[in-house]
């Protein structure tokens, strides 16, 4: 079970980070405000794939795996090792759909959660916020779906050899 920390991480904690690349400094602390802080241990899950969680992630410390788990239990793989200012979490929070992977802590981890709820709350009262958000999201989406259509004719090809 995660522990949550006392306050908001430091606006300066998302400054340089893709998914917030136009806000200007006053939305870029009501956005830091809106996350809380959770502190995960070792080899805990934050999310399962199936769960129905909507939080967004931002790693302060520590090393999350991405993991498909596979369809016979131990037979998973790590899809991607993230580190401190890696965000994970998006696909579900923007589509309010079921995670599609496991998300495993590698090391003692403390993340930035921003809830879909409280995210909402947010930029009803500051639309310009979610404008960016989403296409700065949309954007790094499209290319990890670029970079996985690449990876995907690289192998196919691998085979036809």
């Amino acid at each position: 079970m995660p522990t949550e920390l006392a306050g908001a991480p430091p606006a300066d904690l998302l400054t340089g980070m893709s998914f917030v690349r136009g806000l200007g400094p006053q939305n870029l602390g009501r956005l830091a405000e809106a996350f809380r802080v959770l502190r995960f241990e070792e080899a805990e899950a934050i999310f399962r794939k199936g769960d129905t969680s909507l939080d967004l992630y931002v790693i302060i410390r520590g090393m999350v795996a991405i993991l498909d788990p596979g369809l016979v239990p131990g037979a998973g793989h790590d899809v991607a090792m993230l580190g401190p200012g890696d965000v994970f979490g998006e696909i579900a929070f923007i589509d309010s759909a079921e995670r599609t992977m496991d998300a495993i802590c590698r090391l003692p981890t403390e993340l930035a959660v921003l809830g879909q709820e409280d995210y909402f709350g947010l930029i009803a009262e500051h639309p310009e916020i979610g404008a960016v958000i989403y296409c700065n999201l949309a954007m790094e989406l499209c290319n990890r779906l670029r970079r996985a259509n690449e990876e995907n004719q690289a192998l196919r090809q691998s085979l036809a050899r």
